[in-house]
C-alpha cells in the first residue's frame, strides 16, 4: 500500500470515529432531555392533583355555604354566627 492510501485510510477511519463520538453526544444530551422532561412531567402531574383537590375542597365549601343559606344559617365572616328560626 502507498502512503496516499495509508492517509486515506487514516482520515476515513477519523471521520467513522468523530461521527461515533458525535452521534454518541447526542445520545447523552437526549437522556438529558427525557430526564428533565420526565421531572417536569412529575413536578406537573403533582402540582394538578394539588390543584384538583384544591377545587374540590372549594366546590364542597360553596356547596356548604349554599346550604347553610337555605337553612338560614350565617356563613362565618359574613356576620356573627348565629341560626335563624323560620
Amino acid at each position: 500500500m502507498k502512503l496516499w492510501q495509508y492517509a486515506l485510510a487514516l482520515v476515513v477511519l477519523v471521520a467513522i470515529a468523530v461521527a461515533t463520538v458525535l452521534q454518541h453526544v447526542r445520545v447523552v444530551r437526549a437522556g438529558y432531555r427525557i430526564h428533565a422532561l420526565e421531572r417536569d412531567r412529575e413536578r406537573l402531574v403533582e402540582q394538578r392533583r394539588r390543584l384538583e383537590l384544591r377545587r374540590a375542597r372549594e366546590a364542597r365549601w360553596e356547596a356548604l355555604v349554599e346550604r347553610a343559606r337555605r337553612l338560614g344559617i350565617s356563613i362565618p365572616g359574613e356576620e356573627p354566627a348565629r341560626v335563624h328560626h323560620q
